[in-house]
């Protein structure tokens, strides 16, 4: 939602009390972590109920007429009470008509600077920012008192700011401090300071904000709050403070704006967690001294549904502003109110997430229906929520949202420049349109006009929301499907283009997106520390924030009318922003230089089908696939010889479901298996081997090595454990399992390698050789994550890898548990003790140097030890999902409770700066089994990390292992590589599987591809 203007115009409204909420224990003290969800907000809010006598009261004092006769004085005051009552009821207009006619008669009975503050916060609610200065400017010189004074100026700083004025902003600035310090210097000083003192970390933290210094403002605003706190807490204790509930009361709220501001500057960081902990904070705090019928409570609620909207909670955010309409329209609020508006707005983004189109469009035609009696108010809205083209995007109301996308393409690229992500983004929707209207020349001539812009822009300007990436993966799939449908056609030839070379590069940019917010985010926090790169990073982070900042300033005024802006201020912001782009562009191209591997990893560039083929060896062919909601894209080609494409009828959906039965077999959770694994449903995974790989064989077939780039769900299947032709198991006899000994597995062909990406596979096969000095190993296994936990070895059944997973994303259940992971209650992994022994064994490792179990598997020890001098290093221990620990929002490995009240979580930002030199790392209980796919992401996030950090493959678990076999293939691998050192790591992983295929355990055969496929090799599967 970008009605900006709502969003000032919310959070400048007062305070006001409408009703009186119900009996309810709101807990002073906000915990270190909140609940896992929103739900308990939702029930706090549920809980109050609106006093229809303060609404009719209201109502009435609305409908009252100014008394015959009266003078100035009294019509002064009249207007004002009418004003406020409007203002409780959310009547924009009739608030701003008679705040200003007040202003007329003011004088006498009503104190002028109330009349100005007032009108002041009318004018801001309908974007009237030059009169909001000019206002607070008169307000200032009729203040009468230092209190007044320090307030006007401090939001001065703020109103100049929003205008884009920064020069003035910071002159206003010099003057509070200035005014400040004459008072501190006086005899007027006293413990009413605190308020003086907050406003000046105010103004200084609004002026960080909008020069991108967020984690300053951050500090500053820290200070604000921390002043008012002091201040409340030291006024009842003052003899001289008598009669100042009033004035209390009035700092608690404008603690509570502090609290919505310091959440602005922690999601401008990334910290969504953090700005929750913030806003949970404000909340409680509205509730507890107010009710939920309160303006500032329902903003606090916008505020915290626009935090849930970005982060992809999308059922939260309906659930909250639900609740906040059904407390809006209780109370009586205009549906034209801000507040109002706001909440719809942010319910269409919150449906749109769902992809809950006609609900979306339902909703936000309510809206307009209710501003059909300005159509000037009405147009800006209808304009301004792209959530709203989505909805008619997906609903066939093609022209409208053609309309609507040419209107915002021309706006953005008059405010924000050609070369801005929104414009990027709105000409690319535009050639969605085309697209869906049949159009392919039309869609496929301004698709190839526009992702390149929009990559570009991508890579350059940060935007982590998931409503964006929802569009963006319109977008590209859209392109996909465009590029599928035009191929073998004119429409190909007239372009002069290889259908399958554009899908190809395109394919590899999308997957690679997938993992990349959480990967940019920990590398650049872990480069900014580094003594090397640091310096560049940072400077490139402070352009970053800076002209981020002036985006925001200039996307806010355009929604707001052309007579309240200052043309000059503006053209100077443009110009700056051109300013920092040059400077960016030649920072990038510095550290690109200098810093290449880190300039690929949080900007992957796609490689052609031709210098994929370039980092092929003799013998290997690379299979990429890439599902989308329509079809399956597949490519596949060998060092020498053709190129196979085909574009396969089986969506994203069907694979998904396709994987997710075939691994019932391989994830049966608690079974006896000695005898009662699942049947592997032989007919589906031939299916998949008939729809995706049978079409490109001519691409892959003779192969010896073969290297996967999928995406989806087939990142937690290894292609492995489907057969080359269609037959049944033979009937069981003698042994459990001996009937699977003879599938045709495609493992039996040729050795598989997965890939994250195709890039990776181009950047590893540049590393030079490791180092002929390294010892062979060095492992982590058995963490003791309890106090009580105790190295016991398991008896013989499936490893507990599974973590009792958290609630995430836009599935998230209100009757679900919300509790977050006890770190203290991860499940032990006993067994991977022996498997870390077994392979140390194998390598012929010191144990005592090289192995590191229990209390000694920590992420200290990690990060002491130099593991650039070990070849193989392996963690035997869980991975962990981005945001399934509080406040750890990246994937990590779980190792030991230090039991020092920190996690010992090696967080994907750690990995990236450990120094590695390995051939190998192991992470044998990282499942990739969360069903909407998120843990292979994170594994994939994970693997980014350890070969940026230097390593040259990976060796990962798709399921929870069966401990015994599992240590017969791996350390077989480990074996087979050692007696023979010209094997590939591929080819070894391959031929410890098939041994296994032959051999039982006394009770049953390993023939089940439970035993012989967990292990997947990712990254570089050469020698």
């Amino acid at each position: 939602m970008k009605f900006n203007w709502l969003c000032r115009a919310v959070v400048a409204a007062l305070a006001i009390n409408f009703g009186t909420p119900a009996a309810v224990a709101v807990e002073a003290q906000v915990p270190h972590a909140p609940p896992r969800t929103i739900f308990d907000i939702t029930a706090l809010l549920q809980q109050f109920k609106p006093d229809p006598l303060k609404v009719e009261s209201a109502k009435a004092r609305l409908a009252q007429q100014p008394p015959e006769g009266a003078d100035a004085p009294a019509l002064a005051r009249f207007y004002f009470e009418r004003a406020r009552a409007a203002d409780e009821l959310g009547d924009v207009k009739k608030r701003l008509e008679d705040f200003r006619k007040a202003k007329e008669y003011v004088g006498g009975t009503v104190d002028t600077w109330w009349v100005l503050d007032g009108l002041t916060s009318a004018e801001a609610a309908v974007g009237n920012l030059r009169n909001v200065v000019e206002l607070r400017l008169q307000a200032a010189k009729a203040a009468g008192s230092p209190t007044r004074a320090i307030h006007d100026h401090a939001r001065l700083v703020g109103d100049y700011l929003v205008l884009g004025d920064r020069a003035a902003a910071a002159q206003q600035l010099d003057i509070l401090e200035q005014t400040y310090s004459t008072i501190q210097n006086s005899n007027r000083s006293g413990w009413f300071d605190n308020t003086y003192l907050s406003r000046v970390e105010q103004g200084r933290a609004y002026l960080s904000m909008t020069t991108g210094k967020y984690a300053l403002a951050e500090a500053q605003f820290r200070k604000s709050i921390k002043a008012l706190e002091d201040y409340i807490e030291l006024t009842p204790r003052i003899p001289a403070s008598a009669g100042r509930a009033g004035a209390v009361a009035g700092q608690k709220q404008r603690r509570e704006g502090l609290l919505i501001w310091l959440s602005r500057a922690q999601i401008a960081q990334g910290n969504y967690f953090d700005a929750e902990l913030t806003l949970r904070e404000a909340l409680k705090s509205a509730l507890s001294e107010r009710g939920a019928n309160d303006s500032l409570a329902q903003a606090i609620v916008s505020a915290m549904a626009a935090l849930l909207n970005d982060s992809g909670r999308f059922k939260e955010s309906e659930a909250v502003l639900n609740n906040s309409l059904r407390i809006l329209e209780g109370i009586g609020v205009s549906p034209e109110a801000a507040t109002y508006l706001l909440a719809r707005s942010r319910l269409t983004d919150a449906l749109v997430g769902q992809s809950r189109w006609k609900d979306a469009l339902a909703n936000h035609q309510a809206s307009l229906d209710a501003l059909s009696g300005d159509p000037g108010l009405g147009k800006r809205f209808r304009m301004n929520s792209v959530s709203a083209i989505m909805a008619l995007l997906h609903t066939g109301q093609f022209d409208e949202a053609d309309s609507l996308l040419r209107e915002k393409t021309s706006e953005a690229q008059q405010w924000l420049g050609v070369d801005h992500l929104n414009t990027a983004e709105f000409l690319a929707l535009q050639a969605v349109v085309r697209a869906k209207q049949g159009k392919l020349d039309e869609a496929l001539a301004l698709f190839r006009k526009t992702v390149p812009m929009l990559v570009s822009a991508m890579s350059e300007q940060a935007d982590g929301s998931a409503l964006r990436a929802q569009r963006l993966a319109l977008v590209f799939e859209t392109y996909l499907s465009v590029l599928g449908g035009v191929r073998g056609t004119v429409i190909e030839q007239q372009a002069g283009i290889s259908t399958a070379d554009e899908a190809f590069l395109l394919s590899d940019g999308v997957r690679n997106r997938s993992t990349q917010q959480a990967v940019v985010a920990s590398a650049t926090r872990a480069a900014a520390s580094d003594p090397v790169i640091g310096g560049d990073i940072r400077r490139l982070q402070d352009l970053d924030q800076e002209q981020a900042s002036l985006h925001k300033i200039l996307r806010d005024l355009m929604s707001v009318p052309a007579d309240q802006l200052l043309p000059k201020v503006i053209g100077d912001m443009q110009a700056r922003i051109v300013a920092i782009g040059e400077d960016r562009r030649t920072q990038r191209a510095n550290i690109e230089k200098r810093f290449p591997a880190y300039s690929n990893l949080i900007n992957p560039r796609a490689p052609s089908i031709a210098e994929a083929r370039d980092s092929l060896r003799p013998g290997e062919a690379l299979l990429n696939i890439f599902s989308t909601g329509k079809e399956t894209f597949v490519w596949a080609f060998k060092k020498e010889g053709p190129t196979a494409f085909a574009v396969v009828p089986l969506n994203r959906e069907q694979v998904g479901s396709m994987v997710a039965k075939l691994r019932g077999a391989l994830d049966p959770g608690d079974v006896d298996i000695s005898s009662a694994l699942p049947h592997f449903d032989l007919d589906t995974a031939f299916e998949l081997y008939n729809q995706l790989l049978s079409p490109v064989t001519a691409g892959w077939q003779g192969a010896t090595s073969l290297l996967v780039a999928a995406n989806g769900a087939l990142g937690q299947l290894p292609l492995a454990v489907i057969p080359t032709r269609n037959v049944a198991p033979p009937t069981q006899k003698g042994m459990p399992y001996t009937n699977y000994a003879d599938i045709p597995w495609l493992i039996r062909q040729t050795a598989i390698t997965q890939l994250p990406s195709v890039n990776a596979l181009v950047v590893l096969r540049k590393l030079p050789a490791g180092s002929t000095e390294r010892t062979p190993f060095v492992g982590f296994g058995d963490p003791q994550f309890g106090k009580e936990q105790v190295a016991t070895a398991s008896a013989r059944k499936l490893r507990n890898a599974t973590i009792e997973r958290v609630l995430t994303g836009s599935g998230s259940d209100p009757k679900a548990s919300v509790d977050w992971l006890n770190y203290s209650a991860i499940p032990p992994l006993p067994d991977t003790r022996d498997e870390i022994l077994s392979i140390a064994e194998t390598l012929k490792a010191d144990i005592s140097k090289d192995v590191f179990l229990g209390a000694q598997a920590s992420k200290a020890n990690v990060k002491r030890l130099d593991l650039s001098r070990r070849r193989i290093v392996a963690f035997a221990t869980h991975g962990l999902l981005p945001n399934e620990f509080p406040g750890v929002a990246e994937p990590s490995l779980a190792l030991a409770n230090p039991q020092d009240g920190n996690h010992g979580l090696l967080t994907l930002e750690e990995i990236l700066g450990l120094k590695l030199d390995a051939d190998w790392v192991v992470l044998s209980a990282c499942n990739t089994a969360a069903g909407d796919g998120t843990a292979a992401d994170a594994v994939s996030g994970l693997g980014r990390g350890f070969f940026y950090a230097g390593t040259r493959a990976l060796l990962v678990t798709h399921w929870p292992v069966e401990s015994i076999s599992a240590r017969i293939l791996v350390t077989g691998v480990f074996d087979r590589q050692a007696k023979d050192v010209t094997l590939s790591r591929a080819e070894a992983l391959r031929q410890s599987m098939l041994a296994l295929m032959g051999q039982n355990s006394g009770s049953f055969a390993y023939a089940h591809p439970l035993f012989w496929a967990p292990y997947a090799l990712v990254g570089d599967g050469g020698g």
